[in-house]
């Protein structure tokens, strides 16, 4: 087997890219091999301590891959597809560390250069085996035109045979699209009913060109035959005469022409018709079955309320402020309670609006002009009025009972986009609940909430901390000057803007030059801490919290001292 091979060691401590001169040539395949050590910067990490790994590419068009990284107990192997190196071009990569806990720590990004593929339609000269090429490519681009209504389903690549499918893939249930086979011009998914590959139907490509004319045949001897009105008779070779048959069809029932131009356009001997007899939206129906599984992203973050990131440690209020992560009750009165259940949400005539819990969308003027759908699963509902889905100020159809509900929506200009729900009449239900364990906003006129498998924590827990991280730090080196003590802080993922200071505790001490000082002396229980980063940004992995003295300390000015520990919660939330 052909195989190129790079050993790769990679820095644990954040750093500027690390260019590793390696050039790979675009639509290779099966080929390329990355070995990788990391280090913290002179030993091998504990490789023991890392659950899984994983590895993503960031290519020069802005899309990214993510794939996962084999253990080789000294360090990591990984395969390039073809995925990985499609686009000519400076490519830069990273490996992400979980831990036991989901904890995910980031290693140095190193980059390697992605050679344009020579074989190319203006620098090949044509041969059968490139038309077929050409062919295949034509018909690909046809196929994702198609999909266009469906755009969960991903093209992931061309086999030459279903059998090289097959081999390649023999169970396809953790692909998250499906692959076109150039033998028969018929493109596979995977089906969760059958549990085998199943065919979406025939890509039929260009027509190609008129082939060249070919020599005339000899002329073949022609029996002698007549006719008798529609009946047919041939002479035998011995000079005999064959029975006469009548060709005449039986007579049809109806009363009119019809003509072949009219009825039959695409000349594939059955009416146009009967083809779309038994399609919906342009598929057949016996398709549909194998689209009854497919999903849109799901644009809220933490939407799961039977296992939610909680990182306030949230269990209800009365108040108008954030619950669980990312979700914030609307107004004073209502009452958001946790519950093994979701969450329930209870009315209260004492409330100022109907509006209970909300989401804010980050980047939301992508969405202006899009068709977008918000779905709840609703599990249980003593309400006598109801509730309603709502975006904003405008809401949605009743809700009464229980099970699933969506409202459709399609914003023309947005100034901020917030989704969620709110009562029907607060007044006339309260002291009644509504209970929900689920909810989903996404692109598109149709709800696939119904489809979704419960959310992954650890990738919700990600997202979470843009927004909100808590941090607890033990023995933590401190810069020290006459007013304040400076702390480097580490956060778990990058936050999305300069977050604010939501809480932080006091250490208990902290030392200088050896000598002792008792924290709670020197710095207050409130209003002393503060972010120094003001040009803190996104790609940001630590942060400063500056704590003020007072009295101050002149003996520390300009020296390292260290403290107990102490913990803080930073919030950027929208």
């Amino acid at each position: 087997m052909i195989t190129r091979e790079f050993d790769l060691t990679i820095r644990v401590p954040q750093q500027d890219y690390n260019d590793t001169g390696i050039k790979l040539v675009q639509n290779d395949q099966n080929v390329y091999y990355f070995n990788i050590r990391i280090t913290d910067g002179i030993n091998d990490i504990d490789y023991s301590q890392v659950e899984r790994a994983t590895i993503t590419f960031k290519k020069r068009g802005g899309n990214v891959v993510q794939g996962n990284l084999e253990p080789t107990g000294n360090g990591y192997r990984y395969m390039l597809g073809t995925n990985e190196i499609a686009c000519p071009g400076k490519v830069i990569a990273s490996i992400q560390l979980y831990g036991a806990l989901d904890e995910r720590l980031t290693t140095a990004r190193f980059a390697f250069e992605v050679i344009q593929d020579l074989i190319n339609p203006s620098m090949v000269e044509s041969t059968t085996e490139f038309d077929a090429l050409t062919k295949a490519i034509v018909m690909m681009e046809e196929l994702e035109e198609r999909l266009e209504d469906f755009p969960n389903i991903k093209v992931l690549g061309t086999y030459p045979t279903l059998a090289d499918l097959l081999a390649a893939h023999p169970d396809g249930s953790g692909l998250d699209g499906g692959y076109f086979v150039v033998e028969n011009g018929e493109f596979y998914i995977w089906s969760t009913v059958t549990n085998q590959w199943e065919s979406l139907g025939t890509i039929k490509g260009p027509k190609g060109d008129q082939g060249p004319q070919g020599e005339q045949g000899p002329k073949g001897d022609k029996p002698a035959h007549e006719w008798q009105g529609t009946s047919l008779r041939f002479e035998n070779p011995d000079g005999s005469w064959g029975q006469f048959v009548n060709l005449k069809g039986q007579d049809g029932t109806g009363a009119g022409d019809m003509l072949k131009s009219t009825y039959d356009t695409d000349d594939d001997g059955k009416v146009d018709a009967a083809d779309n007899a038994d399609k919906l939206g342009g598929i057949a129906a016996s398709l549909y079955a194998l689209l009854t599984n497919l999903t849109n992203k799901n644009l809220l973050h933490n939407w799961d309320f039977r296992n939610p990131v909680n990182q306030r440690g949230f269990t209800s209020t009365t108040n108008a402020e954030y619950t669980i992560d990312r979700w914030r009750s609307m107004t004073s009165g209502h009452t958001v309670e946790l519950t093994p259940n979701g969450l329930k949400l209870t009315a209260s005539s004492e409330a100022e609006f109907n509006y209970c819990i909300a989401q804010y969308i980050e980047n939301y003027k992508q969405f202006e002009g899009k068709t977008l759908t918000l779905s709840v699963h609703v599990v249980e509902n003593t309400l006598t009025q109801g509730c309603c889905l709502c975006w904003n100020d405008t809401a949605g159809s009743r809700i009464t009972g229980t099970g699933l509900f969506s409202f459709t929506f399609t914003p023309s200009s947005l100034s901020s986009l917030g989704v969620g729900i709110q009562f029907w009449d607060r007044v006339a239900d309260s002291g009644k609940y509504v209970v929900i364990d689920k909810m989903k906003l996404e692109i598109g006129s149709t709800s696939t909430l119904a489809n979704d498998p419960p959310a992954d924590y650890g990738e919700q827990l990600a997202l979470c901390q843009r927004y909100y991280q808590k941090i607890n730090i033990l023995r933590p080196l401190c810069s020290c000057h006459s007013t304040r003590i400076e702390f480097m802080v580490p956060l778990s993922v990058p936050l999305r803007s300069v977050p604010t200071i939501e809480s932080y505790s006091v250490p208990a001490w902290f030392r200088v030059d050896g000598n002792h000082y008792v924290g709670s002396d020197y710095i207050a229980a409130s209003n002393a801490a503060s972010v120094l980063d003001s040009n803190y940004n996104i790609f940001t992995s630590a942060i400063t919290i500056m704590f003020s003295l007072s009295p101050e300390i002149s003996a520390i000015t300009n020296k390292l001292g260290y403290a107990s520990h102490f913990t803080t919660a930073l919030s950027a939330d929208l």
